[in-house]
Parts: C-alpha cells; structure tokens; sequence
C-alpha cells in the first residue's frame, strides 16, 4: 500500500474541512432539542456547511440524500434522517 504524501495545499484545505465539521457537530448537539425531526437536523448541519463555504461530502454521492445519518437511543445502525422520526425529552442521539 502505497502512502501518499499531502501538500501543504492540501493539509490546509484538511484542516478547514476539518473544523468545520467539528463546529457543525457542535452546533447541531447545541440545537438538537425535543420536538425537532431528524431531517430537522440534517438541515441545519447542510445549512451550517454551506454556510462556512463547504460541501457536504456524501450527500449526492451514489444518490446519498443526505448530509448526516442520525440515531436515536438504542439504534445499532445510524439511519437517514425523517421528517416523522422526532427527538423526545431524554433521547440520546448521535450524528455523523
């Protein structure tokens, strides 16, 4: 396996996408409240991408519709997030 060398170029262009994907996972656990859909959520981490100047990478990718895949509380496999899937009070969930 061969291993490849990043440029500075693009170890700079790593470290943008980088935090704003940790901004935008922050934000969207600041923002995720009972009574919001998933696709709520999945909205607001798009917006919030856009937002900053980046793309989100898998939406559009083989037809992927979305840009994060959600659980709520005992989920085994993250999902795409619904309209019809609402967080309650005491829900834990998770994003990626």
């Amino acid at each position: 396996m061969a291993i490849t060398i990043k440029t500075p170029q693009e170890i700079e262009s790593m470290r943008k996408a980088g935090k704003i994907l940790a901004d935008c996972l922050e934000e969207i656990c600041h923002a995720a409240k009972a009574g919001m859909s998933t696709k709520d959520i999945d909205l607001l981490a798009e917006r919030f991408i856009v937002g900053r100047g980046g793309k989100p990478a898998f939406k559009g990718f083989h037809g992927f519709p979305v840009t994060v895949c959600t659980a709520i509380n005992s989920t085994v496999v993250h999902d795409i997030p619904r309209t019809d899937e609402i967080l309650q009070d005491g829900d834990i969930f998770t994003a990626d």
